[in-house]
């Protein structure tokens, strides 16, 4: 497999097949043919990847809301990736798994009677510790580990609304379907095993100096991560599970059968209605929640 970049342009291509990604709108195209020699002309109007190459950002989709997108160099994070590749290896997940399990059970005692009506203060902190400390970090995590086979000059995040109702941290992984088996899945589990690791930290810093946030932020953390695990809502589990029923997207799979382009498998079918109606759960939960607000 060989990667090439050329004007912010990733390629990616094989002896049968290539892939280019533009990340100044976001768009893939993919050819049976090399399109390594379109590269260097791909200013001129006469160029058949021109179009490709100023279009606009595609349309975005309801259940999709891009509504903070940032690029940058991932030239200089070299040794940040070299730190946590190795914190989110198979030993040292098992050791932060049983640190964190016995630290929580030390410390469970003594929050048992924890009121867990929070201040105003409390939600606003909670907030911003999540929203830019440890979903960043969870989604960096995909990254890392994205990053072993397609190691690009720059990276993609930024904020997303999912189906109307979830709001979500993204990093941009454009070529997670060329990966093998084994290789989606240790992309697809990075970020509940950088969960597990602040899991341990928090509840080691709670039995240093106990206090009642950061065992909010604990179990905040641990419902976080159990959610993450959830095989639908395109969560971590959801991509851990279509890796699992050998496919890339289940999803899409899943409307392929119903459109009568792909053989029905019942699994899919299975797991795809299931989906739908954890969709439709979220939407309602969401818009109730913001119903009472007005209340």
């Amino acid at each position: 497999m060989k990667k090439k970049e050329y004007k912010g342009l990733q390629l990616v291509s094989t002896n049968r097949a290539s892939w280019l990604y533009n990340p100044l709108n976001d768009r893939m195209i993919t050819a049976s043919q090399p399109l390594e020699d379109y590269l260097s002309t791909i200013d001129e109007k006469e160029n058949p990847l021109h179009q490709f190459y100023i279009a606009k950002k595609q349309k975005q989709t309801l259940a999709n809301l891009h509504i903070i997108s940032i690029t940058l160099s991932n030239k200089k994070t070299g040794w940040i990736k070299k730190i946590i590749s190795f914190l989110l290896s198979k030993n040292m997940i098992l050791l932060f798994f049983l640190l964190a399990s016995i630290l929580t059970a030390l410390i469970s005692k003594d929050f048992a009677t924890l009121n867990k009506t929070l201040s105003l203060y409390e939600i606003i902190s909670l907030y911003i510790v999540f929203c830019f400390i440890i979903i960043p970090l969870h989604e960096y995590s995909h990254f890392v580990i994205y990053d072993r086979y397609f190691n690009f000059s720059k990276i993609k995040f930024g904020f997303a609304l999912r189906y109307l109702s979830l709001l979500v941290f993204f990093t941009k992984v454009p070529f997670y379907k060329l990966l093998t088996p084994a290789q989606k899945k240790a992309t697809a589990l990075a970020g509940i095993k950088m969960q597990i690791i602040i899991w341990a930290i928090l509840a080691l810093c709670c039995n240093i100096y106990p206090n009642r946030f950061l065992f909010i932020l604990i179990t905040t953390n641990i419902g976080m991560l159990l959610i993450n695990a959830i095989p639908f809502l395109k969560l971590d589990g959801y991509w851990v599970l279509s890796n699992l029923l050998h496919t890339t997207d289940y999803m899409e799979d899943f409307v392929q059968m119903i459109r009568g382009n792909l053989p029905k498998r019942p699994i899919i079918l299975f797991v795809g209605f299931i989906n739908i109606g954890f969709i439709i759960f979220s939407f309602l939960w969401t818009l109730n929640k913001i119903i009472n607000l007005f209340l």
